[in-house]
């Protein structure tokens, strides 16, 4: 709160105007004018003087890290500024857009409860004089912008105070029916009013104009008035003044080191949460359909993932190199693991799982970079970036490419492939009586079943775990040249971007302890949304009539990754498209490196036995192959270049949405169950 001088108060009782504020809520106490805006400017490109925050930067630039776009030690909210110059004296704000939305969203129904509290008040004749404030705040809620809610106290060179009088002062009765009104009827929907518009974000203004509102009529109803006269307001004193009523400037603010999108998501994970462990533990079926459920899952998927990488973030932050790339390595990928290792044991979701993987890599080399450079570009003409540094993700991404696909290419090249056909017929020879060849329709080649299949047993299959075993070992290798042999190179690409020096070490949002309770429990809130996923999603399937592929390529493999892209795109506005790119290089080098062969691993030790024979091998479709090979050529192109472009982030966006419409088309498998769109071959085959 900002608490105005002595030449702001003289201006605010003389008969000039107020002085001009940017506020979008003015908020008065008893001792004069309050201006409010406390909404944090969470400016995540800026140095930081923290000692903490230097070394999250740090860590943001080193492989093996996934750089994390919010600040983790503490850091004050600063008033926004929007550079708004209101005159108070010119009564409703017209220009302000968003106040045409309060009255259909909000401001309707808050009008209506004070109308009714309004109605009971008058027809006890006794609480009337209630009744007319409830009136007035009827009124003041379906339009409350550029009206004055003020306290009946004269101000002036001898203030007398003649309405502020005390509990003891005030006709019992009437204010008991009013309080028994306010608190069964107005006090529950005003809350809910608050809620909601706190909910919201952008409506915060709303809220706190709301929550002021409530206090005010605990404390002092019967000394409140409502005008809209700015003579008379200033004569007064003024409790609260509202020009806007949405801001979304909010979307920056911070709670408890939290954006507040993600902090008030917290519910909503709590409540689903709850909801899913009712129904595991009093064996009861859901109420809701499977689409609405896994939507919920999804919505709530997103913000447990930023609690992971915030408390990940800030153990490493607060610790040292070796432990948060331990970190990473471990719980980076953790919330995919956990959704595939159940997969995995369900059974009977190969393509989903494998096609899952095949679009995480893709969002990550191709989307995620790519928004973050048409963002980027939008503000900056071009920005650059070391491309040697780059090139350390670059290299990995190719060995982490031909150790994956490997087994693939083998089995692709000397396997045999089985023809399926949809129909097949007798043709029949009506002149001379005899039958015909065999003619199919619909048919085309598909692989064997792996776990008969000789070459898959004897050679792929341990060709798959050498591989799997081997990749980790890269992975490793690339820490050792970070944090080792050539550590100057990242030490290069961190002083490019400037780390301010601080003296005195700060305080972290979240320390260390509290840092590994939010992780292990987001993991284990994640645990009961990832089984509720695999138990809805052949609901889901059938609903909306796609096919396993084309769901895990989009929906399952870019949630997990929403809040990767937030912070990509949060570093490319602020000019630091480094660590966008960094962001998408780290996560497919844990794919790839760490995540593959993990559940390659995991199908191998449980045993499961999947439609095709493992839930998850390295044996990918040629598709796949074909599109993972393009998103790591031109990833890696891009990144030899050091510099880029709206142009270039557009170009890799295209290439992204023309390879996951391929897989849109990926035609049925009859024998798999995996429904598709079409493409099926129509080929006649003869026999004898």
């Amino acid at each position: 709160m900002e608490v105005p001088d002595a030449r702001e108060r003289q201006s605010l009782l003389s008969n000039d105007k107020p002085p001009p504020r940017d506020a979008e809520q003015v908020s008065l106490d008893s001792d004069g004018l309050i201006a409010e805006s406390p909404v944090s400017d969470l400016d995540n490109g800026a140095s930081s003087a923290d000692p903490l925050e230097q070394n999250k930067q740090k860590l943001n630039t080193l492989f093996g890290f996934r750089p994390f776009g919010y600040h983790v030690a503490k850091k004050p909210n600063r008033p926004v500024d929007d550079g708004a110059k209101r005159d108070y004296s010119g009564g409703i704000n017209w220009g302000v857009l968003g106040n045409y939305l309060w009255v259909p969203l909000f401001g309707w129904w808050l009008a209506l409860i004070f109308l009714i509290a309004s109605g009971l008040l008058f027809a006890t004749i006794i609480g009337k004089s209630y009744g007319r404030l409830c009136w007035k705040l009827c009124k003041y809620f379906i339009w409350p912008f550029g009206k004055f809610v003020i306290e009946k106290v004269r101000v002036g060179d001898d203030a007398s105070i003649t309405f502020r009088s005390g509990w003891a002062d005030r006709p019992i009765v009437p204010y008991l029916i009013w309080l028994f009104v306010y608190v069964l009827i107005a006090l529950p929907i005003a809350v809910f009013g608050y809620l909601m518009t706190w909910f919201w974000v952008v409506s915060i203004p709303m809220a706190k104009v709301i929550f002021e509102i409530i206090k005010i009529l605990f404390q002092k109803p019967w000394a409140i008035s409502i005008t809209t006269d700015y003579n008379k307001a200033r004569s007064h004193s003024v409790l609260l003044c509202t020009h806007q009523a949405f801001n979304a400037s909010y979307l920056k603010h911070n709670v408890w080191g939290m954006n507040i999108v993600f902090f008030n998501l917290f519910p909503v994970v709590a409540v689903r949460v709850i909801m899913i462990l009712v129904t595991m533990i009093a064996d009861i079926q859901h109420l809701m359909p499977d689409m609405l459920q896994f939507a919920l899952d999804l919505v709530c998927a997103i913000p447990i993932t930023f609690y992971i990488g915030l408390a990940i973030s800030s153990i490493a932050a607060q610790t040292n190199y070796m432990i948060g790339a331990l970190l990473n390595a471990s719980f980076g990928s953790i919330t995919e693991l956990t959704l595939y290792t159940l997969a995995i044991r369900r059974g009977s979701l190969d393509a989903l799982i494998l096609y899952s993987v095949t679009g995480g890599l893709l969002s990550d080399m191709l989307l995620l970079p790519g928004m973050s450079m048409i963002f980027g570009g939008i503000k900056f003409k071009e920005q650059k970036f070391n491309p040697v540094a780059a090139g350390v993700g670059s290299i990995l991404l190719f060995i982490a490419i031909v150790g994956a696909f490997t087994p693939t290419i083998f089995y692709h090249a000397f396997g045999v492939s089985k023809e399926s056909c949809n129909d097949c017929t007798l043709a029949f020879n009506a002149q001379n009586g005899t039958v015909g060849d065999l003619v199919c329709t619909g048919c085309r080649f598909v692989q064997n079943d792996l776990l008969n299949d000789p070459l898959f047993m004897q050679g792929a299959r341990y060709l798959q775990y050498f591989s799997a075993g081997v990749l980790p070992l890269a992975y490793f290798v690339g820490m050792f040249f970070t944090f080792k042999t050539h550590s100057h190179i990242f030490q290069e690409e961190e002083s490019e971007h400037g780390e301010g020096g601080g003296e005195h070490e700060g305080s972290p949002e979240w320390p260390i302890w509290s840092s590994v309770i939010l992780m292990l429990v987001s993991i284990a809130m994640f645990g009961l949304i990832a089984e509720d996923i695999v138990h809805v999603v052949e609901g889901v399937l059938k609903t909306l009539g796609v096919t396993q592929s084309f769901l895990g390529l989009t929906l399952i493999a870019l949630t997990p990754a929403a809040t990767e892209l937030a912070s990509a795109i949060k570093f490319a506005l602020a000019g630091q498209i480094n660590l966008s790119v960094e962001i998408g290089s780290a996560s497919a080098i844990q794919i790839s490196l760490i995540q593959m062969p993990a559940l390659t691993a995991i199908s191998t030790m449980l045993g499961a036995t999947g439609k095709n024979g493992e839930p998850f091998n390295l044996i990918f479709p040629l598709l796949a192959v074909f599109a993972v090979m393009l998103a790591v050529i031109t990833f890696n192109y891009i990144s030899s270049e050091g510099k880029t472009n709206y142009f270039v982030g557009a170009s890799m966006v295209i290439i992204y949405l023309i390879l996951v419409a391929s897989f849109y088309f990926v035609p049925e498998d009859p024998e798999s169950g995996d429904g598709g769109h079409g493409g099926n071959s129509t080929a006649p085959i003869a026999a004898h």
